[in-house]
């Protein structure tokens, strides 16, 4: 009996312990057109603009992530497009294999194919997610077509790590548009 009333004790522990660890590894990060959730040591700014807001994300290694909600922004069209739910899911591995570059069908030299993107429902939003092939460099976005009647939204980086390429692409998910 006391031993598995210790056993029980060291388990809420440890479970409180990772659960409080957890929680406090990440923060929202509010703007005038969205929030996102994002790792706690990740600070947001603000640039001026004329005809867009644009936001930055400042990473624990000085990396910027930058917004861009507005008329103009940034759809990443010439990228390529992954349509196999099993390329998608290598997506989540610390980088893109090249067995992905070869599967695809159409790789004309006129496509860049350092680059590829897929599609998800973020917000219940239709979103555009691009990453690199390779996984030292590249661009790490989200594009959504329509945000409200006349806005567009993207956010993008290419100067992150690999390790915080997944953490923005986690963070992705986490993407709230205001009304």
């Amino acid at each position: 009996m006391t031993h598995t009333l210790k056993l029980l004790c060291i388990t809420i522990l440890i479970s409180t312990a990772i659960s409080c660890t957890d929680t406090q590894s990440k923060h929202i990060l509010e703007t005038n057109t969205y929030s996102i959730t994002v790792p706690s040591d990740w600070k947001l700014g603000k640039i001026q603009a004329i005809d867009s807001s644009i936001d930055v994300i400042i990473t624990d290694k000085q990396d910027s992530i930058f917004s861009d909600f507005g008329w103009y922004s940034n759809s990443f069209s010439e990228y390529i497009l992954i349509d196999n739910i099993n390329q998608k899911a290598k997506i989540h591995e610390p980088f893109l294999p090249t067995l992905l570059l070869t599967s695809l069908s159409d790789l004309s030299s006129s496509i860049d194919i350092e680059h590829f993107y897929y599609y998800d429902t973020i917000d219940n939003r239709l979103a555009k997610i691009i990453v690199p092939h390779n996984k030292y460099n590249g661009v790490t976005s989200i594009y959504f077509k329509e945000i409200d009647s006349l806005n567009r939204f993207s956010m993008y980086s290419s100067t992150l790590t690999c390790e915080d390429r997944l953490k923005l692409l986690d963070s992705f998910k986490t993407l709230k548009f205001k009304d």
